[in-house]
């Protein structure tokens, strides 16, 4: 994993989605596809399609995951209104912030738990995904 760290606000649709992956698939933000873009509706079917590519699947769900993997949270910022940020967790513990600690963390809200495939699985995963 290597850290990235977003350069923009949350007070609008910021860039932390992009960097969290960026960050643990190890991979340039600037070829990623534009997630903070998307309507909601499309958002995590964009992001499996996407980690679908390395090998993995997602989950979602409440609370913290512990599978020893990287995963993301979303979580929400106390000082910003009904926004919301990502950011990765390993074993429940806050890992790395790609806002670098510049806002207090608040409640966690969603874990999305990354699934590695095994190969027949991926075969399968393939077709559903077309």
């Amino acid at each position: 994993m290597i850290p990235v760290f977003q350069n923009d606000s949350p007070e609008k649709n910021g860039t932390c989605v992009r960097s969290c992956l960026a960050s643990i698939f190890e991979v340039s933000i600037e070829d990623m596809p534009e997630f903070e873009n998307m309507d909601k509706s499309v958002f995590l079917d964009e992001i499996r399609k996407w980690v679908h590519n390395f090998g993995y699947s997602i989950s979602v769900g409440n609370g913290h995951k512990y599978n020893g993997e990287y995963y993301l949270t979303i979580v929400s910022i106390n000082s910003v209104p009904a926004g919301s940020h990502c950011t990765i967790f390993k074993n429940g513990r806050l890992f790395h912030d790609p806002l670098d600690g510049k806002y207090e963390i608040g409640k966690h809200t969603k874990a999305i738990v990354f699934n590695r495939l095994s190969e027949s699985a991926k075969e399968i995963h393939d077709k559903e995904l077309g």
